[in-house]
């Protein structure tokens, strides 16, 4: 019994996470600008325990529109992600 309802909270948590993943991807492509970089750093940590090597994707994506727009905040959460993501696959030196 408990082994099912640790399946259930499992699969209702994927569910979640993969129904803000769609919402966010489906949403970047009707924003520009700063909002931009927030959507992409927010479907970035979308990614957390699913998929790191995404989690860095996105951040990336997120850090060089941000560097391009000067836009310093975003870049400290671009980089912050990224650090997490490399963190989490084990690249201790990349996450510095």
């Amino acid at each position: 019994m408990k082994k099912i309802i640790i399946l259930l909270i499992f699969i209702t948590g994927t569910l979640f996470a993969q129904t803000k993943i769609d919402s966010l991807k489906s949403l970047l492509s009707n924003v520009s600008g700063t909002e931009k970089i927030e959507v992409l750093n927010e479907l970035a940590v979308s990614y957390y325990k699913i998929s790191s090597n995404k989690m860095i994707e996105y951040a990336e994506k997120s850090l060089e529109l941000s560097q391009k727009s000067d836009y310093n905040l975003g870049e400290a959460k671009s980089l912050h992600i990224i650090g997490k993501g490399h963190s989490d696959l084990g690249n201790y030196d990349k996450s510095l």
